[in-house]
């Protein structure tokens, strides 16, 4: 299955530990990077989603889940009653390959 995943890790004592893993909701897409890693622990998050315009959010390494929400663009269509499938093609070889479909609920 496909799914985001991020791993935020910290270096102290010459030594990287693991500080926690955060997997995006739904199918929805997060990205993080570092507002100035040498002067603190705040991050951008970008997160976008088949059914949800890109946005822009100020979070905190320590606790990226909680987000400050900072911009997003416009939603081009009503994504209410909208839902996002993951399904599988077999290709020949019988490799599953992953895709996506959006479609009405119900």
């Amino acid at each position: 299955d496909v799914v985001n995943e991020s791993r935020f890790w910290r270096y102290a004592a010459g030594a990287w530990s693991l500080e926690q893993t955060v997997r995006s909701e739904g199918y929805a897409v997060s990205s993080f990077s570092a507002v100035d890693a040498e002067a603190g622990d705040a991050v951008w998050t970008t997160t976008s989603s088949y059914t949800q315009p890109t946005a822009l959010s100020l979070a905190d390494a320590g606790s990226p889940l909680e987000q400050e929400p900072l911009k997003s663009l416009p939603a081009f269509f009503n994504a209410d009653g909208l839902k996002t499938q993951q399904l599988f093609a077999t290709s020949a070889d019988g490799t599953r390959v992953p895709y996506f479909l959006v479609s009405k609920e119900g």
